[in-house]
């Protein structure tokens, strides 16, 4: 550790507190009643008495060492964990003092290391201000923040937090995950608000297939979902193209081992572009498959995909299948029958934690297809494997082979990928807009004139 690491409050950050912090996540339940420090740190040494969390006390002394006098933590592994490293950047790693309740949450916020601290927290607002105690140690790696308060407000109705940007009573409205924007209004505002706009994703939603029972059982099947699929009405459908940007593949842009690719389209070329459908493809298909004409479900589908699902059947009905809205709306029951494989077909958004490949791919393992897709192929669990070994000596043969999993992804049309969306709306105030591919905009870099 840097010797003059500080918390806001004036401590000193002590090797003890990084063990003490992920300890946490092994003793505090979330709101679903499960501990995440099994997801994020089951390869620690130790961790496997700790599998069945929340527990009262775990131990990980066995795993994570910290040694006061030579100020330093050593993290012992019980297993291979290429994204190990990406998880201890999360908040869940983030080193805590010994004042911190071990087995409850943060009544407000903790003391934290970097140039804001949370001053104020209330029903719909958090506000940030100066740390007294931060020293940017390298520009280049951790640079001092800009503003000197940022508030942020929450429950506001995406309608109204677009206004107030406009009036310039706001300064940034979140889109995190996408959709926040209604959609038609980025029309007008890419009109009269051009250099306030910036496009920037860390999703992609897809189609999900249930691999598991017919028709999409079928390579065929599924293969001819995705080539008939009109990508460009569906972006229209969310903002047109400057709002959401059409893909065939699973991994966004702007992750590494992303490289264009897309077999399903017209004219497919070396350049990786969605160009048109091809209806006429899709149904050779489909009659490939020998399943034209079975019962398909469409969803159900969650409300942010109202516009979509409908569209989803016209395209089933036009391959010859007997397709159907689920009529269900309660988002819980949705979720559920997501999570327990029973959904034929529906639309999904994906956003990965951590800014790794596998945070989208390794859904496709057998281990963690699980109402994601249902599949589970041994050849794609050891190219993931080789992938995820390479990324722990090579970084760029792991890229290459991650861009070639994704490709296998593709190929096997276990989703059918539609658009990456993600559209952030400035005032007319800010500056220097930067965007991180899996934290978002970083607000403390924003400058205000």
């Amino acid at each position: 550790l840097r010797s003059d690491l500080m918390y806001a409050d004036g401590q000193a950050v002590r090797p003890d507190d990084f063990r003490r912090a992920i300890e946490r996540g092994f003793q505090i339940a979330d709101p679903s009643g499960e501990a995440v420090g099994p997801s994020y740190f089951g390869s620690l040494l130790g961790a496997e008495a700790c599998a069945d969390a929340p527990v009262q006390r775990c131990d990980l002394s066995a795993g994570i060492v910290p040694d006061a006098s030579a100020n330093t933590v050593t993290f012992h592994l019980s297993m291979p964990d290429p994204d190990f490293l990406y998880r201890l950047a999360l908040s869940l790693g983030y080193p805590v003092p010994p004042d911190t309740p071990a087995n409850a949450p943060v009544d407000g916020a903790f003391p934290g290391t970097g140039p804001y601290t949370v001053s104020a927290t209330g029903n719909n607002e958090v506000r940030l201000t100066r740390n007294p105690h931060f020293r940017s140690w390298d520009p280049n790696v951790r640079p001092d923040g800009f503003a000197d308060e940022i508030v942020w407000r929450y429950g506001i109705e995406p309608a109204e937090g677009l206004a107030m940007v406009e009036r310039g009573e706001a300064d940034y409205l979140a889109s995190i995950g996408g959709g926040s924007i209604p959609p038609e209004s980025i029309g007008a505002l890419r009109a009269e608000y051009t250099a306030q706009i910036h496009s920037a994703s860390v999703s992609v939603t897809s189609v999900l297939l249930n691999t598991a029972v017919p028709p999409f059982d079928s390579l065929e099947a599924r293969q001819a979902v995705s080539m008939a699929i009109d990508r460009a009405r569906v972006a229209e459908l969310y903002g047109g193209a400057f709002a959401v940007a059409v893909t065939c593949q699973v991994l966004p842009p702007a992750y590494p081992g992303y490289q264009p690719y897309c077999p399903y389209t017209t004219n497919p070329g070396p350049g990786g572009r969605w160009q048109a459908p091809d209806m006429g493809a899709a149904q050779g298909l489909v009659d490939a498959s020998g399943t034209r004409g079975a019962v398909v479900v469409v969803g159900p589908v969650l409300d942010r995909y109202r516009e979509l699902g409908p569209y989803l059947v016209t395209v089933l009905q036009d391959l010859g299948y007997q397709a159907s809205l689920d009529p269900e709306t309660d988002p819980d029951k949705i979720y559920e029958a997501l999570n327990t494989g029973h959904i034929q077909i529906t639309p999904i958004t994906w956003l990965s934690d951590i800014l790794a490949p596998s945070g989208f791919l390794s859904a496709f393992t057998c281990a963690e297809s699980g109402g994601l897709s249902n599949y589970c192929d041994p050849a794609l669990d050891a190219l993931i494997a080789q992938a995820r070994q390479l990324q722990t000596t090579d970084q760029a043969a792991a890229v290459a082979k991650w861009a070639e999993v994704d490709r296998a992804v593709v190929d096997l049309a276990l989703w059918a990928p539609l658009y990456n969306a993600g559209t952030e709306f400035v005032s007319a105030r800010v500056g220097n807009f930067q965007f991180h591919p899996a934290y978002f905009v970083l607000l403390d870099q924003l400058w205000v004139q």
